[in-house]
């Protein structure tokens, strides 16, 4: 609205003369003759033209603003281009919890965030939870570098933390090594085998050996007895007509005695074979089917960065349950694990 009445103005003092115009032909005449001059009265326009006036200004700013719809639109400034953000930095890689090889004890102990048990310059050990498993934490340190830690799920003393169950001892070894599977793929396993124990049968057949050997010397001595007996009751009877029937009758004695030693070397020499057979049987059942005594798990994809072996191991009491991390570049050749 205020646009159309500026150019209605505009036009306005463009159809009337210019005020300053004719100010300056008065002013020339009153000089040139003397007298003073009059304003010039400008007059006023007619409403008639006033109102076509109006309307042709209306009817400019209405073709103006057409041509402005007719105009093609302003291009869109362009959209600001994001700036290039720097990429994140790589997470921290830590090689076992949150320590990597080759930390100084102080900063093992700064990771772990509490004070070991037991500390020297070789070895840290903390009482920390696995898995929400307790168990004793021990890191080994070459130079002030660490190169090896230890996961110990039962304790030997018994002291630090609870014993382990055959039954909870295997689960947790199942548990571990899925989930090592997970990120290392199939390890290669050995199964720790123990012979069956023979030891007592041994003895058995030890003794029952060396008894019929003494059963054996007593034989020997108690028929050279009886042929001595023999002779001196010869001697003695030799004239009576009932000779024979008192020799017999005083042999008799020493006849049973050797008959019964017969005997029991005899019964030494069968419990003797028993024995045998029961050993015989006992290592062919090793052979066939062996007493399985605990489980070695070795990951060789994880050989890159570092030696992992589980082993589980019921020879031993308490029986022991273990988890072995090792640093490949800074494990001695002497303690590299091979395979299995």
């Amino acid at each position: 609205m205020f646009a159309i009445v500026a150019i209605a103005i505009k036009l306005l003092f463009k159809l009337l003369p210019t005020p300053f115009e004719g100010h300056a032909e008065v002013v020339t005449q009153t000089l040139e003759e003397g007298i003073p001059a009059e304003p010039e009265v400008i007059p006023e326009p007619e409403p008639e033209e006033f109102a076509a006036t109006v309307a042709v200004a209306d009817n400019n700013s209405e073709s103006e603003e057409e041509r402005a719809d007719d105009w093609p639109p302003a291009p869109l400034p362009p959209e600001p281009q994001p700036v290039a953000q720097p990429p994140p930095p790589p997470p921290v890689q830590y090689h076992f919890r949150k320590i990597r090889w080759g930390m100084s004890p102080d900063e093992v102990c700064a990771a772990e965030g509490m004070p070991p048990i037991r500390a020297n310059e070789q070895r840290l050990e903390f009482i920390t939870t696995t898995q929400g498993w307790p168990c004793l934490l021990n890191y080994y340190f070459m130079h002030g570098q660490l190169y090896r830690a230890r996961l110990i799920f039962s304790d030997p003393t018994g002291m630090s933390i609870p014993p382990l169950s055959v039954a909870q001892a295997q689960q947790r070894y199942l548990y571990l090594r899925a989930r090592l599977n997970q990120r290392y793929g199939q390890p290669i396993e050995k199964s720790l085998t123990i012979p069956r124990d023979t030891a007592a049968l041994q003895r058995a057949a030890q003794n029952h050996e060396e008894l019929a050997q003494q059963y054996d010397t007593a034989i020997a001595d108690a028929e050279a007895r009886l042929v001595k007996e023999r002779a001196i009751l010869e001697r003695r009877f030799a004239r009576w007509k009932r000779r024979n029937e008192m020799i017999a009758r005083g042999l008799a004695p020493f006849e049973r005695d050797v008959a019964e030693m017969k005997q029991w070397k005899q019964d030494a020499l069968d419990r003797l074979t028993e024995t045998r057979r029961g050993i015989e049987q006992s290592r062919s059942d090793d052979r066939q089917q062996p007493l399985i005594a605990g489980q070695i798990a070795r990951w060789p994809a994880a050989r890159d960065l570092h030696n992992i072996e589980m082993r589980l191991d019921y020879r031993q009491s308490p029986l022991r349950l273990e988890l072995r991390y090792a640093a490949i570049q800074l494990l001695p050749p002497a303690d590299f694990l091979d395979e299995l």
